[in-house]
């Protein structure tokens, strides 16, 4: 499984808001951005990850087509539920947040998104995603 925190890896120019950053190729991808800013409660910046490639440490790099990245205003990079549980606090959805972070219940949520992420190609989409 990819990584979600990078404890020791900062982004070496931060964005001056967080940014969620997803798979810029994939449908699902797409249509599950559109999902999350219906649901926020105050607007987060979203874009493709594709663009801003090359400006990620290479360990980022290496996993940012397989999940979704938040690009956080002091260089921190998270990853996988982790970069969507930060989001939906930086949207205004603290009990979400914390609900997907929660000792108990973070390991099944990281599963599932992981899997989900694995097999994303299979879900309808209007573009087909990469495998």
């Amino acid at each position: 499984m990819p990584p979600e925190r990078f404890p020791f890896v900062k982004h070496p120019h931060p964005p001056m808001r967080p940014i969620l950053l997803w798979d810029g190729e994939c449908g699902f991808c797409a249509r599950s951005v559109a999902w999350f800013h219906r649901l926020a409660r105050r607007e987060v910046a979203t874009g493709p990850v594709q663009p801003l490639l090359h400006t990620l440490p290479e360990s980022v790099r290496a996993t940012a087509l397989r999940q979704v990245l938040l690009l956080d205003t002091n260089g921190e990079i998270s990853g996988g539920i982790l970069a969507i549980a930060r989001a939906l606090a930086q949207a205004n959805r603290p009990g979400l947040s914390r609900l997907l972070t929660f000792p108990l219940l973070y390991p099944f949520f990281r599963v599932g998104y992981r899997l989900i992420a694995r097999l994303r190609f299979l879900f309808p989409s209007p573009n087909a995603c990469p495998r």
